[in-house]
C-alpha cells in the first residue's frame, strides 16, 4: 500500500508542478528594452540564436566569440532584426586567457557603465571512452579551463558591473550532462557539475545584492559544438544518441522564458526533467542509469567490440 501512496503522491506532484510551469509561461515576461546584455560564445549555435532575440528585444549588446569572422556575421544578422534602441558590439576573446577576460569586462564598463544580464554560453565537448584518452590528462584539463574556469573567471571580472545595478542576471548555459551521466563525455559531464556546484553556491553569496542565477540545463542540441570537438580532436566522429536534436534557436527562446521568469534551474523537456527529479530519488536513480544505458546501447556495444 506505501509504494501505490507514494506513486500517487508523486504523481500528484508532477501534475500540480506542470500545471504551475504552464501558468508561469502565461504569465507576460518583464523585461527592460534598453538592457545590457554580454553574451559569451556568440558566434555560434545557442549564444547566435540569444544574441538574435535580445536583439529584437532592443537590447544593448556585447558579443564574445574566438572567431571574429562568424562574430561580425552573427553581429550582421542582429542588425537585421534590431529594433530602434538595440546597440550592438563585439569583442574578439579567448575566455581561457585572463587578459581576454579582462579586456571583456573593460570593453562593458566603457559601453554600459554597468551590466544587466551576462550570459555565459561558451563551451566545449568530447566524444571519447575514457580508457582512449591519453594519461596527461590535456583534455580533461581543456574541458575545464573552458566550461568551469572561463566562468568562474568571466564572473569575478564582472562582479562589480553586476553589482552595480540591483536585480541583475548571470545566465549559465550548461547542460543535462550536469545533472545525469552520459556515456563517452566523462570529461564534459565532470565540468558541468563543476559549474552547477559554483553558480548554485554564487547565487546564495551575492544574493544580497539580488542578483539572480539561472543554470540552462538543455538535452540535446543542434549545434556545431559536435563539429567543432571533432575538428579539434576531443571526439573522433560525429555521433548523437537522439533522432532529432532541439534546434538552437528553440533552445534560444526556452533559455529567455526561464530568465524573464527568473528560474534557477531550468530543465525543458518533461522527460528529462522526470530524468533529474527520478535520478536524486533512492531506488528511482537506477532506472534512470537503465534508461541512459539503453539510449546509448548501440554506441555501447560498438565500443565494445573488440575490447572484451
Amino acid at each position: 500500500m506505501a509504494p501505490a501512496c507514494a506513486a500517487c503522491w508523486l504523481g500528484a506532484a508532477i501534475i500540480l508542478f506542470t500545471l504551475w510551469k504552464i501558468a508561469k509561461r502565461c504569465g507576460s515576461p518583464k523585461w527592460n528594452p534598453t538592457s545590457s546584455v554580454v553574451i559569451t560564445g556568440a558566434s555560434s549555435g545557442i549564444g547566435s540564436e540569444l544574441a538574435k532575440l535580445y536583439s529584437k528585444r532592443g537590447a544593448r549588446l556585447l558579443l564574445t566569440g574566438r572567431n571574429s569572422e562568424r562574430l561580425e556575421a552573427v553581429a550582421a544578422e542582429c542588425a537585421k532584426v534590431a529594433n530602434a534602441l538595440t546597440e550592438i558590439h563585439t569583442c574578439r576573446g579567448d575566455l581561457t586567457e585572463p587578459i581576454d577576460r579582462k579586456e571583456l569586462a573593460e570593453q562593458a564598463r566603457k559601453y554600459f557603465g554597468a551590466v544587466d544580464m551576462l550570459i555565459l554560453n561558451a563551451g566545449i565537448s568530447m566524444d571519447n571512452l575514457f580508457s582512449d584518452t591519453a594519461g596527461d590528462m590535456a583534455l580533461f584539463r581543456s574541458l575545464m579551463e573552458t566550461n568551469f574556469f572561463a566562468c568562474v573567471g568571466c564572473a569575478k571580472e564582472f562582479e562589480q558591473l553586476l553589482k552595480a545595478h540591483r536585480g541583475s542576471k548571470i545566465v549559465v548555459v550548461s547542460s543535462m550532462s550536469g545533472l545525469l551521466p552520459v556515456y563517452r563525455r566523462t570529461g564534459y559531464s565532470a565540468s558541468k557539475h563543476a559549474v552547477h556546484g559554483f553558480f548554485d553556491s554564487l547565487r546564495l553569496e551575492w544574493s544580497p545584492w539580488d542578483i539572480k542565477v539561472t543554470i540552462a540545463c538543455p538535452g540535446f542540441v543542434d549545434t556545431p559544438i559536435r563539429e567543432t570537438a571533432v575538428r579539434e580532436g576531443r571526439a573522433v566522429e560525429l555521433r548523437s544518441p537522439e533522432k532529432h536534436l532541439v534546434s538552437a534557436a528553440s533552445c534560444a527562446r526556452d533559455i529567455a522564458l526561464a530568465v524573464d521568469q527568473n528560474q534557477v534551474h531550468a530543465i525543458f523537456s518533461l522527460r528529462d526533467r522526470l530524468a533529474g527529479w527520478c535520478f536524486l530519488l533512492p531506488g528511482l536513480g537506477s532506472v534512470v542509469r537503465w534508461g541512459i544505458a539503453r539510449k546509448f546501447r548501440a554506441q555501447i556495444e560498438s565500443d565494445l567490440k573488440g575490447r572484451l
